[in-house]
């Protein structure tokens, strides 16, 4: 079974060596990858803000 991870790494081929120059080992490339999207917006956050 192939990864969705697997097919986004061949798009962006440079996503690797930029890990590795944030810390990442070779093992942790191979591990799964999840993102975590979110819309949530504290309240606090929106008042003050011009246009909200």
């Amino acid at each position: 079974m192939e990864r969705i991870s697997r097919k986004a790494r061949e798009k962006s081929p440079e996503m690797d060596p930029l890990r590795l120059g944030t810390g990442w080992t070779r093992e942790d490339l191979e591990k799964p990858q999840i993102m975590i999207e979110s819309t949530f917006v504290f309240p606090a956050a929106t008042r003050d803000c011009p246009g909200t």
